[in-house]
């Protein structure tokens, strides 16, 4: 196949350039072509191919980094500006990357972002820095539930680093529209941690920071069983910048909860 280099009209992030041009993946087809080991299930939903993979760029047990190479192949999302052939999923994840970063909101760094037309269709990659040293949040939850927490003060400082993140971002604008709680990466630093988003595709601009905040919540507080009352107020306490429960926050504490019944 006719070489493909990545070039002006791709993304590549400066500090990895010439690492890339190192490990000799500068070209398109060699990164589609890697055999890397998968971190999740094959998504069809859309009617393409989507995968996710983990990338080491040197020998295993080495020092060099690891980073996340997520493919597609045909895998469209329909938009205003392209509502008949839509365009891949991953190009709306790496724009929103980058809009995040502008507003100073912390995400899995954009490392590399390509895409190419064939007689097939439409193919797209995009690289990602591997959070290192991060957690998961649901993984913390089913830590904390499963009767290995932290102590008070580590459990109260993580609560309250992803209800800052969360504030943040709902005070740009921005609504993830799919916060799940392992959508949130969680560093156990010390003495703050540091909580960042992952899988921005279906993350969007919204008027009104009510709407911004009850669907995110619901779907954050519903989507993992491990949840208990207490953490849930902690974080939503904190998101309002209060140190205590109020009367304000304890309506919309409520209005959270009937949304999340409604959702089942």
């Amino acid at each position: 196949m006719k070489p493909s280099p990545i070039g002006r009209e791709d993304f590549v992030a400066d500090r990895w350039r010439q690492r890339f041009e190192a490990c000799e993946l500068t070209d398109f087809e060699r990164l589609w072509a890697l055999d890397l080991p998968a971190l999740d299930d094959v998504n069809t939903s859309r009617g393409g191919i989507s995968t996710v993979s983990l990338l080491a760029l040197g020998p295993p047990g080495s020092e060099y980094p690891r980073l996340i190479v997520k493919r597609q192949r045909n895998h469209l999302s329909r938009t205003w500006r392209h509502p008949l052939k839509g365009i891949p999923t991953l190009e709306k994840e790496y724009t929103n990357l980058r809009r995040f970063g502008r507003c100073g909101l912390p995400t899995a760094a954009p490392v590399l972002f390509a895409r190419r037309r064939d007689d097939c269709g439409i193919r797209a990659i995009l690289v990602t820095e591997y959070l290192e040293a991060y957690h998961a949040f649901d993984t913390l939850l089913e830590e904390w539930a499963g009767g290995a927490p932290p102590d008070g003060g580590d459990r109260e400082a993580i609560l309250h680093a992803v209800a800052d993140l969360l504030a943040r971002m709902h005070r740009a604008g921005w609504r993830h529209n799919c916060l799940y709680p392992k959508h949130v990466f969680v560093s156990r630093r010390q003495p703050r941690p540091d909580a960042r988003l992952i899988d921005l595709e279906k993350a969007r601009r919204i008027l009104g920071p009510k709407h911004r905040m009850n669907r995110d919540l619901a779907a954050f507080f519903r989507r993992s069983p491990h949840w208990s009352a207490s953490d849930q107020a902690c974080l939503l306490v904190h998101y309002h910048g209060g140190g205590r429960m109020t009367p304000d926050i304890a309506r919309t504490w409520r209005r959270i909860q009937r949304r999340m019944a409604r959702k089942g």
